[in-house]
């Protein structure tokens, strides 16, 4: 794809991808459902085992409920509200709504690199600490860094999932306008 660093490029949700996030969460959320109620009890592999609140495995199979039940809900709330582009990469720098409510400056960004987990891929963008201890950084961004730097996704993490566009040319368009703005950078 030609990748015109003299423009912003404008990056939006894709709603079907949303969509199959959204069905995916809901059939975990499901699961974790059956499961806490007895219906489909890991209990029987425990035979003789008392299935409910005294048993730590039911505690997880509720936060199970908890956290994709949350998730789910996010994703649809967001599937149906979000009209703004989620990333906007313009001459000025990277903004990405999910990370910050104002813009990367390119000049601050030291490092872009690729972060795989299973089938995801991130880019972590390392940032000058100066710059990214003045970002009004999202909560969420806050509370997962320190998870993220323990999984080795050690700076600000942009994703693709859920995008109009892959993650390889997510991460072309914002190399080309790194390299644009750092013309002498190697």
């Amino acid at each position: 794809m030609p990748i015109d660093t003299t423009k912003s490029l404008e990056i939006r949700l894709s709603p079907l991808k949303y969509l199959r996030l959204g069905l995916g969460g809901a059939l975990l959320t499901g699961v974790c459902l059956a499961e806490a109620s007895g219906d489909i009890p890991v209990g029987s592999m425990f035979p003789g085992e008392f299935w409910g609140y005294a048993n730590p495995l039911w505690w997880v199979v509720v936060f199970g409920v908890l956290f994709f039940g949350g998730a789910t809900l996010t994703i649809f709330w967001r599937a149906l509200t979000v009209r703004r582009p989620v990333i906007v990469l313009s001459p000025e720098g990277l903004l990405d709504y999910r990370i910050a409510s104002t813009p990367i400056p390119w000049t601050a960004i030291r490092r872009i690199s690729t972060w795989s987990f299973r089938r995801s891929n991130a880019m972590v963008l390392q940032i000058d600490p100066e710059v990214e201890a003045k970002l009004p950084l999202t909560r969420t961004i806050r509370w997962t860094s320190g998870a993220n730097a323990w999984l080795g996704a050690d700076g600000l993490c942009v994703m693709a999932t859920g995008l109009q566009l892959t993650y390889s040319d997510l991460l072309d368009a914002t190399t080309a306008n790194l390299k644009a703005a750092h013309p002498d950078a190697g």
